[in-house]
């Protein structure tokens, strides 16, 4: 077993371990993983998780990985930048319900000059299967609110964790 193997099979239990979605975890191919519970609240009358909750999942699994990475997102607005969100796509697969433990997954798909597009997902830990699918796009605006060029740091380290994701899927990277 490599070195990789072992800090990959510890970032996993990490993620894995946490079931209040205070803990995540990048692996070797630049997926971040975050582990969170269904809270009764966050039901409709159905008993099942309300749509507009899932949002709220996928941010909080962006929001944690942006802070793996070192990003502070207060001291961008600091600097008089601003990061947005300008899009979410999402594609629900089945329900979450109470007390439901599942997985949160975000990784990078492409890196442009003025926009981050994150894929997401969101899988049930008890059966693996899948929950939600989404397509997270991801701006940075100037003091007056106006789209910007993703800064040379940030860019570099998003370029780098969709590098990882292409090397372990066997593509090439240009």
């Amino acid at each position: 077993m490599s070195i990789a193997d072992i800090h990959f099979q510890q970032k996993t239990l990490l993620c894995s371990s946490s079931h209040h979605g205070h803990e995540g975890a990048f692996s070797p191919n630049g997926t971040f993983c975050i582990t969170q519970r269904v809270c009764d609240f966050q039901l409709d009358q159905f008993g099942v998780v309300n749509n507009s909750v899932y949002c709220n999942y996928l941010e909080h699994c962006r929001s944690e990985a942006f802070h793996a990475l070192g990003f502070n997102v207060h001291e961008t607005a600091r600097q008089g930048k601003a990061l947005a969100l300008s899009q979410l796509n999402l594609a629900y697969r089945r329900p979450l319900r109470s007390r439901d433990t599942f997985e949160v997954k975000m990784w990078v798909e492409r890196v442009t000059g003025a926009r981050v597009v994150l894929g997401q997902d969101i899988f049930l830990r008890a059966t693996g299967e899948q929950v939600l699918t989404a397509e997270a796009i991801i701006v940075w605006l100037d003091s007056q609110y106006r789209p910007m060029r993703v800064p040379p740091v940030e860019r570099a380290a998003f370029q780098t964790l969709y590098e990882q994701g292409f090397r372990r899927h066997g593509k090439v990277v240009e």
